[in-house]
């Protein structure tokens, strides 16, 4: 690839304070964006874990199967990356990631 050019507008939202409900709300509506977006090729996902402070480990790992249902929808290849969640307790930044990882693997399979 020579350089990457985006091929839409951003869209960003931003949620101050919100709870499980608004943000699986929120997250679908980006997905909906997301889909929008002609002659995709690849996705980047960057499966960012700081919502954690304000949404339960459910929701995300729903997040997460989402993500990877839509791109099996599309036929899309992609790659993640993990980021975020930062706490002093690092076992719940495990557990929330590791639900990225096997979201992949119960949609995408082994």
């Amino acid at each position: 690839v020579d350089s990457f050019k985006p091929v839409a507008p951003h869209s960003t939202r931003v949620l101050s304070a919100c709870d499980d409900f608004l943000y699986a709300d929120a997250f679908t509506a980006m997905l909906d964006v997301a889909a929008e977006v002609p002659d995709v090729s690849f996705v980047l996902y960057n499966a960012g874990m700081d919502p954690h402070g304000y949404c339960s480990a459910p929701v995300l790992a729903a997040r997460e199967r989402m993500v990877a249902q839509w791109l099996t929808e599309r036929k899309l290849p992609a790659a993640f990356v993990l980021a975020g969640g930062y706490t002093e307790d690092v076992s719940k930044v495990v557990e929330v990631h590791v639900n990225t990882v096997r979201a992949t693997l119960e949609v995408f399979g082994p």
